[in-house]
């Protein structure tokens, strides 16, 4: 077997753990539009989501990502999460 950087297991946990931070935002921005449909309260919980989900983010990436896997899955769920954002945004 080939041992390398893939196979520690901080690599899988920051990958892991940041497509759990962009699934939570996902949950929580498009639980927040469907529970408050066309009222500017979903606007302010997609902003508080994305806001808290960058922080996690880049928390995660100073904190964790050694390995350029761990770097492109932080920056593949930030990416994400902007991306689940332009809706509330854009209206």
């Amino acid at each position: 077997m080939v041992e390398g950087p893939i196979d520690q297991d901080r690599t899988w946990n920051t990958v892991l753990l940041a497509f759990a931070i962009w699934s939570a935002h996902f949950l929580v921005a498009y639980g927040g539009a469907l529970i408050f449909p066309g009222q500017a309260m979903v606007l302010w919980i997609a902003l508080a989501a994305f806001v808290g989900a960058l922080v996690a983010l880049m928390w995660l990436w100073l904190r964790r990502t050694r390995t350029p896997l761990g770097t492109l899955a932080v920056a593949l769920a930030g990416l994400f999460v902007v991306f689940d954002t332009l809706p509330a945004l854009l209206g």
